[in-house]
């Protein structure tokens, strides 16, 4: 017996079979006989190396944006800081507040306020 859905997994693997088998993977240009580059691409490359294999600059460029990096990621943590410091405050209130509340609760309700407002 098949299951529901066997039929439908054997038309999409043999779509996606006979897909593959369609494609053509021959290789589209010729193989150089000696192997070796064409002039086209030698040209192409000895007109790169002026501009892009000056490590000077790169190394320049580099160090100025570490400095940069470094002055940004200084000035954010200070801010960090700041931002903690008054977080902390404010958490610091909101932990009195809710430890006054649960004395409050355990006495029952009495506080030094209405100690002697009771009856």
């Amino acid at each position: 017996m098949m299951n529901k859905g066997s039929r439908y997994v054997f038309v999409i693997l043999s779509a996606i079979s006979f897909q593959a088998f369609a494609s053509n993977f021959d290789y589209k240009s010729d193989i150089p006989a000696d192997n070796k580059p064409s002039e086209e691409y030698l040209k192409k490359r000895e007109d790169l190396k002026p501009k892009y294999w000056n490590v000077d600059k790169l190394i320049t460029d580099n160090n100025a944006a570490e400095k940069g990096e470094l002055a940004r990621q200084a000035k954010e943590d200070g801010l960090n800081w700041k931002s903690e410091e008054f977080n902390n405050r404010i958490d610091e209130r909101i932990r009195q507040d809710l430890e006054r509340a649960a004395r409050i609760e355990e006495n029952g309700g009495m506080t030094r306020n209405n100690f002697f407002d009771r009856e």
